[in-house]
């Protein structure tokens, strides 16, 4: 905010900017105003604005001061002091995902109150166990996926699924449901769930006491193979780093010279 000027929230980065164009879009709809052009020679002090109204209303004053000084024959009308301006009050900004409830459902249709209800009997009923160790997590557990998309028309539909088992394209429940995991696990899983070589390979190293810690040889294993795609690799286990690592070398080097930094993702 500070640098660029924007305010926007993460909700609606989440919710409703999935292209390229949305995301244009929102920047646009969310550039600050810009500033008033003020005349030259108006003084505008540290106040802004405020000063700005000060300055002219002390000069009407003065003028409608000197015309009573010449009707009354030279006594001059005494000056009041203008009027204390109350500074605004700063009130705290609530920031983040859930600042407040959406109200996208605000205005729904009877049939469509029914409908929610009906869906909403019938993915409790499917998924219990799941609505169960939602409610049970709450006291110790703070987790922003029960309550991402929230709405009280749909409050007994928000609730993250508690899986048991995952396989290739699929995924358990703790009810025994099985599903389809479209996602991927996030974008992580381009092999599927507990693919037999990955699995297979991190069982080998875990036997072998996976040291946390000191370095292993299969960093530099790995980074030759990606080699061709860029120079050096350098590995992160968070997505912040991730991002954080690949533009510091861009912000030191002129834009002529710069490079695409690769950031890959280890799972284990």
């Amino acid at each position: 905010v500070k640098q660029t000027g924007l305010d926007i929230e993460l909700k609606l980065l989440f919710e409703g900017a999935e292209t390229p164009q949305k995301i244009a879009d929102l920047v646009a709809a969310s550039r600050p105003a810009p500033a008033p052009v003020i005349a030259e020679g108006v003084p505008t002090g540290s106040g802004g604005m405020a000063a700005v109204f000060q300055s002219q209303l002390k000069l009407v004053e003065d003028l409608i001061a000197k015309q009573f000084e010449v009707l009354q024959g030279g006594n001059p009308m005494p000056k009041q002091q203008p009027a204390a301006v109350k500074a605004p009050v700063d009130v705290p900004k609530i920031k983040g995902l859930f600042s407040k409830s959406s109200t996208a459902n605000a205005n729904l249709t009877q049939s469509q109150k029914d409908h929610i209800a009906r869906l909403s009997r019938a993915w409790n009923d499917r998924s219990a166990g799941s609505k169960a160790g939602a409610e049970a997590a709450r006291k110790h557990v703070a987790n922003s996926r029960t309550v991402f998309g929230y709405t009280p028309e749909t409050k007994d539909l928000t609730y993250p699924l508690l899986t048991d088992k995952a396989d290739g394209a699929y995924v358990w429940d703790v009810d025994g449901s099985k599903y389809i995991d479209i996602t991927m696990g996030f974008g992580t899983c381009l092999f599927g769930h507990n693919a037999p070589f990955i699995k297979n390979a991190v069982m080998q190293e875990l036997e072998k006491g996976a040291a946390l810690g000191p370095a292993t040889p299969l960093a530099e294993k790995v980074a030759g193979r990606i080699n061709a795609l860029t120079q050096r690799i350098l590995f992160h286990r968070h997505r912040s780093n991730h991002v954080r690592g690949a533009h510091r070398p861009c912000g030191h080097r002129p834009p002529a010279h710069r490079r695409v930094s690769w950031c890959l993702s280890r799972q284990l």
